[in-house]
């Protein structure tokens, strides 16, 4: 490379240099200049504003020029205007603050802040106009139109509404109803930005009427009886608080409600029936007009009716586990326990063994009684169970209201069979006695007597012997018993809740001599011939007619008895009080047994 060459290029790059120094120091100065043009300008045009008394754009004029500090042109003509107008500048910065949330509030889908917005600048506006002050008003309104905040603010819930509806009719889209806060929001929204109160309230309408019918729809399809008719009251009542017609919401609900119950009728589904009645009439009936109220009452009674004569249907065919869980299925719904209670009873009526079946499903029963209108029941039944090698009186009582009263004694646990029952209402109807006939080796039959009470059986006798009678009196005659009475007949009656011995029968003068030796505190029963009423006395001689290895012959008694006596052959009852002297004609005879006489008689005592 030459250095003629050489020298060129690095000349070139020296220009080059130059022209951009140049060009940078040309463009400042231009800078300069237009700065100080703006500030002028700036200024200038503050003061003819201030002039003119158009305070928010004087201020905003002096501000811009303040702005511009490197270059001094009026400054203390601007800062002192901008002293004068430090009122402004606060009404522009709140009002300015303001306009600056209004949008993003509206984006944000964020109603508080939004109504926060435009309750403080409404509050704001009206405190202004309150005080009366009118150069103050003005600056307010300057302000305001300055930052478009009335545009601002109604863009936004204007946006803010749109978007609810988009949110709204998307979600209609996906079936999707569990967030229904759009509808307060919707309200929220003042109403100057649909129009007014009554453009408000019948957009809204059109929007929840849009809504709550595609819900219901859906619904109707997809969800529970109970959850549709909780929400369709929901729906009505919000539309009643918000003076909105329902009339649409009620024609739907009734043919939903029509084809449910139509469907229990028609599948004879009575207790889906009784439970979509009982919850309709108590959720959601009150929300029906008085016409659709009578049409829903109307049909019930009818689907009921029906239900009831199905009941009385199976009652006449004696199918009357099918008529009590027809009944017990309406109960729900319809007061059916009287229904109920006839059924049972007719039931046992037809089948009295129900009662011990039901009682005691898996034992084995014998010696059934059957006792009809009998001890405030209508139908009883006893009889004895022989499971598991016991001997078991069972008694079930069906009572005149249906209930059933069950009651059980074990009455042998040594292998004895119980052979037979006899029931004995006549002494006691209220608590009438039970006897027990078990099977025995060494008498005819072993005996145990129950006496019904309240708390069940109650055992009151237990005898092994040929043979128990129960007399006219209550009293209880056993023939030849088990025990120190063999071979006689005994006498008992009840002392303290249970029959205790009273009497044994004597057949001669030996017996009874051997009585009074050896069990004088026990009454005793005889046959005698009372030969002779002492006169002035209640005592009376009687004979054992006995024929005796004796130099008597006859052995005399002497009876003592308040009632008097009859001479005769007759039967005594009574107890030994000791030994008298007998005298005949005057004549000293002997010592004889004195007996205190209870009882006179052809032997029933």
């Amino acid at each position: 490379m030459t250095m003629l060459s050489y020298n060129y290029k690095k000349l070139k790059k020296q220009r080059f240099l130059i022209l951009v120094i140049a060009v940078l120091l040309f463009a400042l100065a231009v800078l300069k200049l237009g700065t100080i043009y703006y500030k002028i300008r700036y200024m200038n045009q503050g003061e003819k504003l201030y002039k003119e008394n158009s305070l928010v754009l004087s201020e905003e004029y002096f501000q811009k020029s303040n702005n511009i500090k490197h270059f001094d042109y009026k400054n203390e003509l601007i800062n002192n205007r901008l002293t004068e107008l430090a009122h402004v500048t606060e009404t522009k910065a709140k009002l300015k603050a303001l306009s600056r949330r209004a949008l993003p509030a509206g984006t944000k889908n964020n109603i508080s802040e939004l109504l926060d917005i435009y309750n403080t600048y409404n509050a704001d506006k009206a405190k202004i106009e309150k005080q009366g002050n009118e150069a103050e008003h003005k600056i307010f309104v300057e302000a305001a139109d300055f930052y478009e905040m009335e545009d601002n603010i109604e863009t936004a819930f204007f946006d803010y509404k749109n978007r609810l509806l988009k949110d709204m009719r998307g979600k209609i889209g996906k079936n999707d109803f569990k967030d229904k806060n759009f509808k307060s929001n919707l309200l929220s929204i003042p109403a100057e930005y649909y129009g007014d109160e009554e453009k408000k309230h019948g957009e809204i309408e059109g929007y929840y009427k849009e809504y709550d019918h595609a819900m219901l729809s859906h619904m109707f399809k997809n969800s529970p009886y109970s959850g549709i008719l909780d929400e369709a009251v929901k729906i009505i009542q919000a539309n009643k608080q918000h003076k909105m017609d329902s009339s649409w919401v009620e024609e739907e609900m009734l043919s939903y409600l029509k084809g449910v119950f139509g469907k229990d009728k028609a599948s004879g589904s009575y207790r889906d029936f009784a439970d979509h009645a009982a919850y309709y009439e108590s959720c959601f009936q009150a929300e029906f007009n008085k016409s659709k109220r009578a049409e829903i009452k109307g049909l019930l009674k009818q689907y009921t009716d029906g239900f009831l004569e199905d009941g009385r249907a199976y009652i006449n065919g004696k199918e009357y586990a099918k008529a009590i869980d027809l009944y017990e299925a309406l109960a729900g719904y319809k007061d059916t326990g009287d229904l109920i209670k006839e059924a049972q009873i007719k039931w046992i009526e037809e089948e009295p063994q129900k009662m011990l079946v039901d009682k005691y499903g898996n034992k084995m029963f014998d010696n059934m009684n059957v006792i009809k209108d009998k001890w405030d029941s209508g139908v009883s039944v006893i009889a004895s169970d022989v499971s598991g090698g016991m001997s078991t009186l069972i008694l079930c009582m069906q009572k005149r209201d249906a209930s059933i009263i069950d009651m059980s004694a074990e009455v042998f646990n040594d292998g004895t069979s119980i052979k037979g029952i006899t029931v004995k209402s006549e002494y006691n109807e209220s608590y009438p006695f039970i006897l027990a006939e078990g099977t025995s080796d060494l008498r005819n039959s072993k005996y145990v007597l129950y006496q019904i009470s309240e708390d069940g059986f109650k055992e009151i006798f237990r005898a092994e012997a040929d043979n128990l009678a129960l007399l006219a009196d209550s009293t209880i005659e056993v023939s030849n018993p088990i025990g120190q009475f063999e071979g006689l007949l005994s006498y008992y009656q009840p002392a303290d809740g249970y029959y205790r011995l009273s009497f044994v029968e004597i057949k001669g003068y030996k017996d009874l001599m051997d009585h009074i030796q050896s069990k004088p505190e026990y009454g005793f029963i005889m046959n005698l011939n009372i030969v002779d009423v002492i006169e002035g006395t209640d005592k009376a001689l009687s004979i054992i007619n006995e024929s005796l290895d004796d130099p008597y012959g006859d052995r005399y008694i002497i009876l003592e008895h308040s009632g008097g006596f009859k001479t005769g052959n007759t039967v005594v009852a009574g107890y030994y009080t000791g030994d008298e002297q007998l005298y005949i004609d005057s004549e000293y005879l002997k010592i004889i047994p004195k007996v205190k006489v209870t009882k006179i008689g052809d032997g029933n005592h």
